[in-house]
Order: structure tokens, then C-alpha cells, then sequence
């Protein structure tokens, strides 16, 4: 309730641009990260065998976030966009 004054300038703010990007897109980051981090991560060392923590790190942590956001933002845009109330007149 004290910082409600300034919500209009916080989500104004360039630096929280990308926080409302995935607040939009938080269900559907929700269910889709579990799995593309599985398969990506065991990919990664199964697959390539990226064990050394540098490498998980900096290759396969990078990676998951990014997949998972790219495919949680198809997921919402195909699937979650559909199911979503439109607001009231």
C-alpha cells in the first residue's frame, strides 16, 4: 500500500519491461519450463557430455532460460491467449 503510488511509474519503467513480458507469460512459463530444462539439460550431458560446472553454467543454463521463454511465449500465444477472459466493458 506505500508503494502504491508509484506503480504507474514503475510499470513505466524501461527496466521493468522484461518482468512484465514474462508476467504476461508466467502460466504458461510455468508449464513449460520443467520439460524443455529436462530434455535440454539432459541433452547436454547425456548427449554431448557437458559435465564440467563451467559449461553447465554458462551453455546449458543460458540455454534452458532462453528455449523456455521462447516456448513458453509460443505456448501463450497458440494455447493460453484462447482461454483468457476478455475484460469487462
Amino acid at each position: 500500500l506505500v508503494l502504491a503510488p508509484f506503480d504507474t511509474a514503475t510499470t513505466k519503467s524501461p527496466l521493468a519491461k522484461p518482468l512484465l513480458w514474462c508476467g504476461a507469460i508466467s502460466y504458461s512459463l510455468y508449464l513449460v519450463h520443467l520439460p524443455v530444462t529436462i530434455l535440454i539439460s539432459r541433452f547436454m550431458y547425456e548427449g554431448l557430455r557437458l559435465t564440467n560446472s563451467w559449461a553447465v553454467l554458462f551453455v546449458t543454463l543460458p540455454l534452458c532460460v532462453v528455449a523456455s521463454l521462447v516456448i513458453a511465449r509460443v505456448f501463450f500465444n497458440v494455447v493460453e491467449k484462447r482461454c483468457l477472459n476478455t475484460p469487462f466493458a
